[in-house]
């Protein structure tokens, strides 16, 4: 008889934001970088409570306030929506938390 293992994922899900308001939160696993669009962004691991480990892409504001987070901390990352730089540039806009106990 085979035994029925049980897994767990190794690999982040990668979040999408796609809608305002959609929040992620968690424990901070890893911090890094990496090459996208001809820039250098942030790339951050979560583990939300329920072990889901999920990935999130950094960009200008999230990345600035990550800077000083390190791994361990509890944040929470919501989606507040799509704006316009003054140059008209696209730009998404995100409230960075940290939990004030870490």
């Amino acid at each position: 008889m085979t035994k029925e293992r049980k897994f767990r994922q190794l690999t982040p899900l990668l979040i999408k934001w796609e809608e305002e308001g959609q929040t992620i939160e968690g424990t901070l696993k890893g911090k890094g970088s990496i090459e996208f669009e001809e820039n250098t962004v942030g790339q951050y691991s979560i583990e939300a409570d329920n072990g889901v480990l999920y990935g999130v892409l950094g960009g200008k504001i999230i990345d600035e306030a990550m800077k000083d987070v390190e791994v361990g901390a509890y944040i929470r990352i919501i989606f507040l929506k799509e704006d316009k730089t003054r140059a008209g540039q696209p730009i998404r806009l995100f409230d960075v938390l940290i939990a004030e106990d870490d």
